[in-house]
């Protein structure tokens, strides 16, 4: 067991601000106790209920705090353990929660355990094997980028409950600083796929009624995600390394070059768009192919550091409609969906038609299966065949608004928006679809879809001007 005193506080505390912040807090506590194993406690913050505080006191001080603070340990922390310090003989009996969190932390330290030794020992008796162990820091750092990231799903699973207790319209979940101080320990929890979830939430929250039904769909599929990384031990390889690719793990390229899906043929470009990450710095673009022979989708990313998008500069570029011969390599996962070129592909020529029987109606039908695959996915390629692009007036209020929809031969329809937010393409597309159904792609994102191309008897329109 660590033994708690002054000076071991003081060697575990971030700053000298927050020891002091934490000598203060220390006799403000509505309630704490202490076993052999955990402290806890709970005390009061600028959150309308008190936070809650946990210590694991056994061999390491782990710690869990449902403040929202991107220091770490937080004070609230800190200040539970000079308790501690202070008080070294009470023992009390620990509560459910204390137990439960105790008890996911033993069973998650042993399946890591297990498997660091089953990765780090070579097939046969690596005992006699003298050299060195090469792999142990990549281990090390692995186990430390773990239990970050352990820290940053319990954490965001706490400000998740207090966003369902409070409620959307409450004050302190429509301030700025809330969200703020959550994307701060994204970031020290090493989870991007995490923080663009933080980073999206603040704008649909101030989106009005939309926004907010939308960000109520956005906090069902990360709850998903968090329940799925809670039993990532027990998933399929597959399932966990889309679990992990959510999270934000990275698999090296030279992986997936040696042991990716290889898929071979002729891929037909459909488009591309550029979104910017990273505080506006960071800038991705996402060219979409399909498998001509096998109707598979396949996602090249390009990644580009600039200031503007306007400076962003991406090598490989993918002309709308153009064919391509080679060998795709899949990154693995349930969906498979991201890929790379194996070597340079072979540019055949440009197609003026794409006749591909695939309706709007089988679209919708396929959907669960993308979404059993990977629950929290965000948008799903589809490309639709024998649909037209028509204005449809929807009333709001006393108003009426002007929205696009695709709209099947069968009748069935479902609202459209452009991918660069230019409604005048949109009106483009009306144009080309007025005399004949046409094919086009796009991405849905469970509510609308995001217009790519589109192609009609003579020839393809691009709606995305792409760098």
């Amino acid at each position: 067991m660590i033994k708690l005193t002054d000076e071991f506080v003081w060697s575990v505390a971030p700053d000298k601000q927050s020891f002091e912040a934490a000598q203060k807090l220390a006799k403000r506590f509505i309630s704490h106790g202490a076993s052999g194993r955990a402290l806890w406690g709970k005390i009061g913050g600028s959150a309308a209920t008190p936070y809650s505080t946990m210590v694991d006191i056994r061999s390491e001080f782990a710690y869990r705090c449902s403040c929202p603070s991107h220091k770490l340990p937080c004070k609230h922390v800190l200040a539970l353990a000079l308790c501690r310090a202070a008080i070294p003989e009470y023992k009390d009996d620990e509560p459910q929660a204390v137990v439960d969190w105790l008890a996911a932390r033993d069973e998650r330290a042993e399946k890591r355990q297990k498997k660091a030794l089953e990765a780090a020992t070579p097939e046969g008796d690596a005992s006699q094997n003298d050299a060195p162990d090469k792999s142990a820091p990549k281990l090390r750092a692995s186990a430390k980028r773990e239990a970050r990231v352990d820290a940053g799903v319990e954490l965001i699973q706490t400000q998740l409950e207090d966003v369902v207790r409070l409620g959307l319209g409450s004050s302190e979940v429509n301030s700025p600083e809330f969200w703020n101080r959550l994307s701060r320990r994204m970031i020290d929890a090493q989870t991007p796929g995490l923080l663009r979830f933080v980073g999206n939430a603040y704008a649909l929250l101030n989106g009005g009624e939309a926004g907010r039904e939308r960000l109520l769909g956005q906090l069902g599929k990360l709850a998903l995600l968090l329940e799925a990384y809670r039993r990532i031990d027990d998933a399929p390889e597959d399932f966990a390394s889309e679990i992990r690719q959510a999270l934000g793990y990275t698999v090296p390229q030279a992986e997936v070059l040696a042991s990716g899906e290889r898929v071979e043929g002729v891929w037909l470009a459909l488009g591309r768009k550029v979104v910017s990450a990273r505080a506006g710095q960071l800038f991705v673009a996402c060219d979409w192919f399909l498998n001509l022979e096998t109707r598979r989708f396949a996602q090249y990313l390009q990644f580009s550091h600039a200031l503007t998008r306007a400076r962003a500069i991406f090598p490989d570029r993918f002309p709308v409609a153009s064919l391509y011969e080679g060998t795709m390599r899949f990154w693995p996962g349930t969906l498979k969906l991201r890929a790379l070129f194996e070597t340079p592909p072979k540019s055949i020529q440009k197609t003026s038609n794409c006749h591909i029987k695939a309706s709007l109606d089988r679209f919708f039908r396929r959907i669960p299966d993308y979404q059993a695959r990977a629950p929290w996915i965000q948008s799903i390629p589809a490309f639709l065949d024998d649909v037209v692009v028509r204005p449809h007036i929807r009333r709001d209020g006393a108003s009426c608004v002007r929205e696009w929809r695709v709209v099947s031969s069968s009748g069935l329809s479902a609202p459209a928006l452009s991918v660069d937010g230019n409604d005048s393409t949109l009106v483009g597309y009306y144009s080309a679809t007025w005399r004949a159904p046409c094919s086009l792609f796009a991405e849905w994102n469970g509510r609308e879809f995001f217009v790519f191309s589109l192609w009609n008897g003579q020839g393809f329109f691009r709606l995305y001007n792409s760098l």
